[in-house]
């Protein structure tokens, strides 16, 4: 089996799956490979054989960017949710449609867990080990919520200092290995989370108030910082929006509306002061509205669905990952196929990891450990959520959701100057 290719041996029996990721040339993982590349990586044995192909849309060649020859730092904006779809085909007159150069598939699964960690390690999920927004960690027997690393529910948070974080985690970022200085521009509430500071060591941590704020910090760092600098900043507020009020609400327009002036604006006041400074705005995921009907809680729609758990459902709410009981692993394929047929489809662990929709090269050593036993492909337009006793946040009906494959979760734009 080749370990960098799809395997659509695997993949093709599976009609739920709208879009694959493009790990050859055409996703963020291959971003986030072209800028390592730009700036040079210092030795790193932990990741000697994994490199993947720089982006095919070669933002670094004067043939497709006319400043290439200049650059000298890169300044990545992560709007959070942005997908390209919703953007271009926006009915709105808005300056960062008319600037999308591209589109990139994100990676498998299309959600914050697993986009950000790859923008901030360069490595796919496959390699990273974060898969999802409810991941099982074995090491502390319990299901945690990634980024913030507190529990499923209730939301407990604790912090770990940064020898128990690389024994969990068994990755460096790719601040640590850039030849060149990094800053790590995030709302002040991420500060001093346990995430974010191991993701971010080796660079500067910069708390900002405002995506205002954010574009004059890191215009300032480009501008009175000598040398070759990385700078990413993240920006949540849209993503947030979008759960909670769905993609077309006019809460959601007037957040998508505030972003892209504040960047024309950015822009216009800016530019010519970037011309060494290779400026670029994308996203982690898209989105997808849901109807509330079709948010299925297994308790109420499938009751026996839960005699085959070891846990709740972990994963997310369009991939839902299942930890099955041994004993029950033939019924339980049997159930799903007979009875959730329309609407998903069944997937084993080893397939997932075999087919490379994760990624390609060498699986991280605990990822096994955090994809349970099989996963669930969910139909456009559906979710599978369960319960936890006494918790209040599963039973939350959001207006949209990501982490699935369809095109609108799975493509995002690309977006420089």
């Amino acid at each position: 089996m080749d370990s960098q290719k799809l395997n659509y041996e695997i993949l093709k029996k599976y009609k739920y799956i709208e879009t694959f990721p493009d790990y050859d040339g055409d996703s963020i993982v291959n971003l986030m490979q072209s800028i390592q590349t730009f700036f040079g990586v210092n030795s790193d044995s932990s990741y000697q054989n994994i490199e993947y192909q720089g982006l095919k849309f070669d933002i670094f060649n004067p043939n497709i960017n006319s400043k290439a020859s200049n650059i000298e730092n890169v300044f990545l904006i992560i709007i959070d949710g942005l997908g390209y779809n919703y953007l271009n085909n926006s009915t709105l007159n808005l300056f960062l449609k008319r600037n999308i150069k591209t589109q990139l598939t994100s990676v498998v699964p299309p959600t914050t867990a697993a986009a950000l960690t790859t923008f901030y390690t360069g490595l796919a999920p496959k390699n990273h080990g974060i898969p999802a927004w409810f991941t099982y960690l074995k090491e502390f027997g319990l299901i945690s919520k990634v980024p913030p690393l507190t529990t499923r529910e209730f939301n407990f948070k604790w912090i770990m200092n940064k020898s128990i974080l690389k024994e969990l985690f068994e990755f460096s970022s790719i601040f640590e290995r850039i030849k060149a200085r990094s800053y790590c521009l995030v709302p002040k509430y991420y500060l001093n989370t346990s995430y974010t500071s191991f993701l971010t060591s080796n660079s500067q941590m910069i708390g900002i108030e405002n995506l205002e704020d954010l574009l004059e910090f890191g215009l300032n760092i480009t501008q009175n910082i000598p040398g070759k600098k990385l700078l990413i900043g993240y920006w949540p507020n849209f993503d947030t929006s979008a759960h909670e009020t769905g993609l077309y609400s006019e809460r959601t327009l007037n957040e998508l509306q505030s972003i892209d002036k504040i960047v024309e604006n950015f822009i216009s006041k800016s530019e010519s002061k970037l011309q060494k400074t290779l400026f670029i705005i994308t996203a982690d995921h898209g989105f997808l509205d849901i109807e509330t009907k079709n948010q299925i809680f297994i308790e109420k729609e499938f009751p026996e669905f839960k005699k085959f758990l070891t846990m709740p459902l972990c994963g997310e709410a369009r991939l839902p990952f299942c930890y099955i009981r041994a004993s029950k692993a033939s019924e339980f394929m049997n159930f799903v196929t007979k009875n959730m047929n329309e609407i998903c489809e069944l997937i084993s662990v080893d397939e997932l990891i075999n087919s490379n929709l994760l990624g390609y090269f060498k699986p991280h050593n605990k990822l096994f450990d955090r994809l349970g036993d099989f996963m669930l492909i969910m139909k456009n337009g559906f979710v599978l959520k369960d319960l936890i006793l006494g918790g209040k946040e599963s039973n939350e009906n959001l207006k949209s959701y990501h982490g699935g494959l369809s095109t609108n979760e799975m493509i995002v734009p690309l977006i420089f100057w």
